[in-house]
């Protein structure tokens, strides 16, 4: 299994490379080389697609929310959040990080995630993942190809 990575406050931005969305659900990986991202711009099987840095824990976050909120294969979202032990307790931090409230409710076994600057936005879910992914969407995210404002941006207000 992979270690997981520390969250860490301050760090140049770096990218690793690039996971994007295929239009037949697939989330796929392509590392960062000269022309990669104007590549995915240009591809037209692209929906989406984001920057990673595998010493950012913030990077997969988001991109595993934001798949999932997009419509990405769900087995492939969750591989992921596995191998990168992106866990129910590791969401909490992820969660404070951008204002947003995570719990779980025992007599209904769900999580909920509320944004804290619009309380009656919330979203549920079978685990914490799940739950930031339908916040995501009901705070109207819309991926693409080009700029959009994030999960982080829309909990926030920071767009």
């Amino acid at each position: 299994m992979t270690r997981s990575i520390q969250w860490q406050e301050q760090r140049a931005p770096h990218v690793d490379g690039f996971f994007y969305l295929h239009r037949e659900g697939d989330l796929l990986f392509k590392r960062n080389l000269p022309h990669v991202e104007d590549d995915l711009r240009r591809a037209e099987f692209v929906l989406a697609f984001w920057p990673v840095d595998w010493h950012n824990r913030e990077t997969q976050w988001r991109m595993l929310i934001e798949a999932m909120a997009g419509g990405a294969q769900h087995e492939r979202v969750m591989e992921l959040a596995r191998h990168w032990l992106l866990t129910n307790d590791d969401a909490q931090e992820y969660a404070r990080r951008i204002s947003v409230e995570l719990d779980y409710y025992e007599p209904g076994g769900l999580w909920r995630a509320c944004c804290l600057r619009l309380p009656a936005a919330c979203g549920t879910g079978q685990d914490a993942l799940h739950a930031l992914a339908s916040l995501a969407q009901v705070l109207g995210l819309r991926i693409g190809k080009h700029r959009y404002p994030t999960f982080s941006e829309l909990a926030t207000g920071g767009y």
